[in-house]
């Protein structure tokens, strides 16, 4: 990697009449990362729809809300005993009278995983002998299950370098977060400057150092082969004055 400085006249800064992309917004045909409850993490596009989504039979399906709250909170305090007595309990899976029959038809109805889970406490005949502690573990399982969290990340250097170190390292040349950071300390990047890089890496040491520029300056991009492999550069979400910044097809 190799930097040096350019004059504004050398076409570093580029002029746009595209509206500034305000940071922390999310919007419409953006890529973001969700991290799901259960600890998984995927990439969705933003449709037009502003919903919230969970995977299901591998299709988006919208749900109301946003951070579901616990159906049933312990009372805590100074002296707390824990009600019930579950020494005696034998698991032989017969303590549910609800099927999973039952439960696709209230999914079919339109129930939201919330009943679901109520329905599923009325129909159990040990939930009144578990203890508070097997309460709350019994629905936080049910509420991954039927009730998932979804948290939306912006696909930034930082959040797409870790999620795909997790996910699939070998596509990033097993490259952590602070290695990443070091490349562009080292790499002296600074806004202005000139940059040629050849990345290896998916596009992910490109972006990074297109953030750290933020469209003002130049970065060439060589790269071998009839087409570049760049798929998370594009997931980064750039305006037309980050992307211009690019010398290189790298796109199409």
């Amino acid at each position: 990697m190799a930097t040096s400085s350019i004059a504004a006249a050398d076409g570093g800064a580029c002029t746009s009449t595209e509206a500034p992309r305000l940071p922390y917004v999310i919007y419409e045909g953006d890529t973001v990362i969700c991290q799901t409850s259960d600890g998984r993490m995927f990439f969705q596009a933003v449709a037009k729809d502003d919903a919230i989504f969970e995977e299901q039979n591998k299709k988006l399906v919208k749900v109301t809300g946003g951070l579901f709250p616990d159906p049933v909170a312990p009372e805590t305090g100074d002296g707390f005993v824990p009600d019930g007595d579950n020494r005696h309990y034998a698991d032989t899976n017969s303590a549910q009278t609800l099927k999973q029959t039952d439960i696709g038809e209230l999914r079919e109805k339109g129930a939201s995983g919330k009943e679901i889970i109520q329905k599923l406490v009325e129909n159990s005949s040990t939930w009144e002998t578990k203890t508070e502690f097997s309460k709350q573990k019994y629905l936080k399982k049910k509420q991954q299950k039927y009730m998932p969290r979804v948290r939306f990340l912006r696909c930034t250097a930082e959040s797409l370098c870790r999620t795909y170190r997790l996910k699939n390292p070998a596509k990033i040349c097993n490259l952590r977060e602070d290695s990443l950071g070091q490349i562009l300390v080292y790499g002296n990047i600074f806004a202005g400057g000139q940059v040629l890089v050849v990345d290896t890496c998916m596009g992910l040491v490109t972006g990074a150092i297109a953030e750290r520029q933020g469209g003002s300056g130049r970065i060439i991009c060589p790269y071998e082969g009839q087409q570049p492999a760049a798929d998370i550069l594009r997931r980064f979400n750039f305006g037309t004055v980050l992307m211009s910044s690019l010398v290189g097809n790298f796109f199409y």
